[in-house]
């Protein structure tokens, strides 16, 4: 029996040495684990209090507009209608200087993210009873999603029928938001 309890007690001190050798693992593993509680539980700072900045959006368009008079025609020519391509909706174009060469104008777009407001300086030309022209437009401000639009030298060209002020306008380019 005096074998057998030393063997035992051989087994015991081994049990007892892999025991401390746990408790040792342990002592190193708390801390671990409370700093990672503690990097779950409390926020993180931002690296710098400086200002941060924030990647601006750029719209890029392709329409196409189809107008009428709305009200009588004169050297200002009111048109509505809708606009059709990259983005559509509604759009309303104030025609003013009007002369078969030269002229200006200023739009608001309507769709269904807000509004986009402007103007354009045109140079034109008369075929019959049609006046062709081109230019450039700037975005100027806008609602809802286009709050901050804004943007230069974008195309602007279009068709104005001089019996029945029937427009059409093609607008392309792109802004930023």
């Amino acid at each position: 029996m005096g074998s057998k309890m030393k063997g035992m007690g051989d087994g015991g001190g081994l049990l007892h040495g892999l025991q401390g050798a746990m408790r040792r693992r342990m002592w190193l593993m708390i801390p671990a684990a409370t700093l990672g509680v503690i990097a779950a539980v409390v926020p993180s700072a931002p690296a710098h209090n400086g200002p941060s900045a924030v990647a601006a959006k750029t719209l890029v368009f392709n329409v196409n507009s189809n107008l009428r008079l709305v009200g009588r025609p004169g050297h200002v020519l009111n048109e509505k209608g809708t606009f059709t391509g990259s983005q559509s909706g509604t759009i309303a174009i104030r025609f003013t200087s009007v002369t078969s060469t030269s002229g200006g104008a200023t739009f608001a777009a309507y769709s269904s993210g807000g509004s986009i407001s402007g103007s354009t300086t045109t140079k034109g030309h008369v075929v019959g009873a049609k006046v062709y022209f081109t230019g450039v437009m700037s975005v100027t401000g806008g609602t809802g999603r286009y709050a901050h639009a804004s943007g230069r030298n974008l195309q602007f060209s279009g068709v104005v029928d001089r019996r029945t002020f029937h427009a059409t306008t093609h607008m392309q380019g792109s802004f930023h938001l």
